[in-house]
């Protein structure tokens, strides 16, 4: 069967829907205000974005940090010596891999055009936009969680399911549970299991350090809980005169958590519900629990997401039109080459790589 494909040119340039599926993909993906932008410094963003213009599908990428793990130096004071006793700074390095992700949608030209004046180019731009940027936020949690029955190469952010793995000192469970399927009906989320994450996250070797979040004068942590959890929080009286002390506190509208679309700032945690926080993993039967929901405490260069460049193309993004069945079924597709990544450092020097910058919180979590 030969296919015809759609003549370059003017508005059916390949260009120009990439650049519009890749703005409508940003726009889509609703931890971007948490994510430095193209040409911004990293710093402290909870996401750190790396644009690996030259890397293609396929290619592995390094990224590093400098850790300072030799304690047996310290400062030094007035007449006492400072050479020979340096610290000693190991740099740590881990990969990222540039994956391709895809989606496409195929349509009966002949019966919408009659049935319909919808610009079916448009509206399959602006769907697979928000597939792929589910995809991503997806990815994104189920690194950020440590959710290891996804096997999914697309959900774990093209990294691999071998990518997501659970540190068990950097996990708080609700009541009196040690994993997730130990949780019970009673052990709903409250406030108190923030200021529970918050105390290991500040005591964690190394310390889980704030992030730097736009149009906030402080750095802050940020706490991802699912719509479930929220129900149950707002229940608890604790969280209720927060919120009330939160409404009109600050003058600009900008910094309002409400209005920003968080939940509100608890013990400078800002608090913000996703949907797409995973549900729990039985570790005995190597399987989802359903019933659980793993939020997280996120501080500064928690994750990294890189966009690697499409052979052919000047960006990270692809779009493919293609007519079949002799002009009647058009085809569009994009392609989007990506990774994000939960980096792991062997900070401890003992060989070991682990997750830092986080603290998953487990709790027993379904609808009313």
């Amino acid at each position: 069967m030969a296919y015809t494909q759609v003549a370059s040119g003017g508005d059916f340039d390949p260009a120009v829907w990439e650049r519009g599926v890749e703005l409508e993909v940003s726009q889509r993906f609703t931890l971007s205000p948490l994510m430095n932008q193209k040409g911004e410094p990293a710093d402290d963003s909870l996401i750190q974005r790396s644009d690996l213009l030259t890397e293609g599908p396929g290619s592995t990428v390094y990224f590093g940090a400098d850790v300072l793990w030799d304690s047996s130096s310290g400062v030094k004071a007035n007449e006492d010596a400072l050479e020979g006793n340096e610290r000693n700074v190991s740099p740590e390095r881990d990969s990222i891999v540039i994956g391709l992700a895809k989606d496409a949608y195929a349509n009966d030209e002949y019966m919408t055009v009659q049935r319909s004046s919808y610009d079916v180019r448009a509206l399959g731009e602006k769907k697979l936009a928000t597939l792929l940027a589910q995809t991503v936020e997806r990815s994104c949690f189920n690194q950020l969680c440590g959710v290891e029955w996804v096997t999914d190469t697309t959900l774990s952010g093209m990294q691999g399911d071998s990518s997501i793995v659970d540190r068990t000192d950097l996990h708080v469970f609700a009541g009196s549970a040690t994993d997730d399927e130990g949780l019970t009906s009673n052990d709903t989320f409250t406030v108190s299991l923030i200021d529970e994450a918050l105390e290991v996250a500040k005591t964690a070797s190394p310390m889980v350090r704030p992030c730097r979040i736009p149009n906030f004068g402080r750095p802050l942590y940020v706490c991802f809980i699912h719509p479930y959890q929220t129900r149950t929080m707002k229940a608890d009286s604790g969280w209720t005169n927060i919120w009330q002390n939160q409404i009109g506190a600050m003058n600009d509208p900008r910094m309002n958590p409400l209005i920003s679309g968080a939940l509100g700032i608890y013990n400078d945690v800002l608090v913000v519900e996703s949907t797409w926080v995973p549900t729990g993993y039985d570790t005995a039967a190597d399987a989802e629990e359903s019933d659980v929901r793993r939020a997280v405490l996120c501080g500064g260069g928690e994750f990294k997401a890189g966009c690697g460049r499409i052979p052919g193309r000047r960006g990270s993004y692809k779009w493919v039109e293609e007519y079949r069945n002799y002009g009647q079924i058009r085809g569009i597709a994009a392609h989007m080459a990506y990774g994000v990544k939960r980096p792991r450092f062997d900070f401890d020097g003992n060989g070991t790589a682990e997750d830092v910058n986080s603290v998953v919180i487990s709790t027993y979590a379904t609808a009313a």
